[in-house]
């Protein structure tokens, strides 16, 4: 392949979508569907939940003081909008976004507008430069899309740690958690185990492309069971539904392409969706 024919943002576009469709194509979702449905009858005690997660409305003065807290350098994303915009409009956008995130809230529905990522290929610093498999996808989403998810993730975020919802053994993507306490655990583990004489088998697993391989109906079907109300579970499946990405190569973009699978990279909710995606997964 040419350096000429890489310069066309199609081709990356086309790769990076067959990518994920080779992923997916060897899953069986079905018994997936299985195991979620067993797994979660018989180990999710929704008796031990105290309160259903919904989320609440924004103030507007809530609102202004996040828009002037933006990060100034963020890419504009599709809706074509910089993130400096909103900070040195707030006082005069926070009414109308108050009334716009709400209203989101309380119908179920995420704007269409929001939902298309802009796909950056980098180099991934070896290999040949000509081949296309070497370039990683970084994913630019709008920052009033990216604002509003982080209102949200942290009321979900809440909800589920207050519930002690997520697992002990998750260390991903958790506040006051990190790969270093991983790794400490595991190590603990394995001094404890050695001490009383027994032998210790240590399985690693990469999820390559993890974030891709998420099936969204196998991911709603797990909220209820985490007590989520219908209005929440209503809004992210509409969040998820319909995802694309557009291919942005020399200032030049590709036609959108439609995602069926994964969590949007490069948003704020993605992190938090995955890590419940797989919060069984030690079981």
């Amino acid at each position: 392949m040419t350096i000429k024919r890489m310069q066309n943002s199609i081709y990356f576009d086309k790769i990076f979508i067959l990518s994920i469709l080779r992923i997916n194509k060897n899953i069986n979702f079905e018994i997936c569907f299985q195991y979620i449905n067993n797994f979660l009858n018989n180990h999710i005690n929704k008796s031990k939940i105290t309160a259903s997660l919904q989320l609440m409305v924004f103030t507007e003065e809530e609102i202004k003081k996040c828009l002037a807290q933006m990060t100034p350098n963020s890419g504009m994303g599709d809706v074509g909008i910089e993130s400096i915009v909103f900070i040195e409009c707030a006082n005069a956008l926070s009414k109308i976004i108050t009334h716009l995130f709400n209203l989101i809230i309380l119908t179920g529905t995420f704007p269409n507008d929001w939902k298309c990522a802009h796909i950056s290929p980098i180099y991934k610093g070896k290999g040949s430069k000509s081949q296309l498999e070497n370039y990683r996808p970084i994913s630019i989403i709008s920052p009033i899309a990216k604002l509003f998810e982080s209102l949200i993730s942290k009321q979900i975020y809440s909800f589920l740690e207050i519930n002690n919802l997520l697992d002990d053994s998750q260390f991903g993507f958790r506040k006051n958690k990190s790969c270093e306490m991983a790794l400490q655990s595991l190590t603990d583990s394995w001094k404890n185990h050695l001490d009383k004489g027994q032998d210790i088998i240590s399985v690693f697993l990469d999820l390559s492309k993890a974030f891709d391989t998420v099936d969204h109906q196998l991911l709603l079907a797990k909220l209820p069971y985490y007590n989520f109300d219908k209005n929440t579970i209503d809004l992210l499946a509409d969040y998820l539904k319909d995802r694309s990405i557009k291919v942005k190569v020399n200032g030049k973009l590709s036609e959108p392409k439609k995602l069926h699978f994964v969590i949007p990279q490069g948003s704020v909710l993605g992190p938090l969706l995955f890590i419940i995606y797989i919060n069984d997964f030690h079981n």
